[in-house]
């Protein structure tokens, strides 16, 4: 047996999704540790201009053009993702198709974007209803992401460095 991290119900372990709120579990480890390792086919043929929140295009990686991102969640490990021209956007939300899933019921399915584009980082929130913060401010539209910056979405907690060389 295993618990719903959205509802908190008693699931049998060979359940795909929980039935009282209908959370899928194909890509929530079994200790609730949401799965971040995005398929590398699915990158690798991503066009990164198409994802990205500027209409200039995007210049070549480099090791400083990238940043590390933190994502904590109460409840669960902290776990790390790299933003950069090849990986150029991340979605967040609790809906399965995102890159990074929350499973708080507060977050939207769709809840907030983080693009890369010409060296620097972007946030949008997608009109979720509890909103996104950037520093203790509420993102409405675009905004480019600060070094340092704190990102906050609901219980979670997102801190955003460059990445080292």
């Amino acid at each position: 047996m295993k618990i719903c991290p959205c509802c908190k119900s008693l699931v049998f372990d060979d359940m795909d999704r929980c039935y009282d709120c209908m959370h899928p579990f194909k890509k929530v480890v079994l200790e609730g540790l949401p799965k971040i390792e995005a398929d590398a086919a699915r990158l690798a043929s991503a066009n990164p201009s198409s994802n990205a929140r500027s209409s200039e295009p995007s210049q070549e990686p480099s090791k400083s053009d990238s940043f590390t991102i933190q994502f904590k969640m109460r409840g669960y490990p902290a776990f790390k993702k790299i933003v950069d021209a090849q990986n150029a956007a991340l979605s967040i939300g609790r809906s399965v198709d995102n890159d990074v899933i929350c499973p708080n019921p507060k977050v939207s399915r769709h809840h907030a974007q983080l693009s890369y584009s010409n060296g620097e980082l972007w946030l949008k929130d997608l009109d979720s209803r509890n909103m996104t913060y950037l520093n203790g401010v509420p993102v409405l539209g675009v905004h480019r992401v600060p070094v340092d910056s704190t990102i906050t979405i609901c219980d979670m907690s997102i801190s955003v460095a460059r990445a080292h060389p």
